[in-house]
């Protein structure tokens, strides 16, 4: 999995940066998956900053945004 962040900055221009890479070892479920997301926030220091998230359409995915 990996984790990026897209930020408008002072000069509002899009700033993209990739935040994290975690391997998730199959089988991959949302539960796993939510968890890892909310560390990878936490350890960035932010959780309470985050507007969206997006995913592809994977299943797991649509359990890892319910959890």
């Amino acid at each position: 999995m990996v984790l990026t962040a897209h930020i408008v900055d002072h000069d509002w221009k899009l700033q993209k940066r990739v935040l994290n890479f975690v391997h998730i070892p199959p089988p991959r479920k949302g539960k796993d998956m939510a968890n890892c997301i909310f560390k990878c926030l936490k350890d960035w220091d932010i959780a309470n900053k985050v507007f969206t998230i997006s995913m592809d359409n994977a299943s797991s995915n649509d359990s890892c945004m319910e959890s």
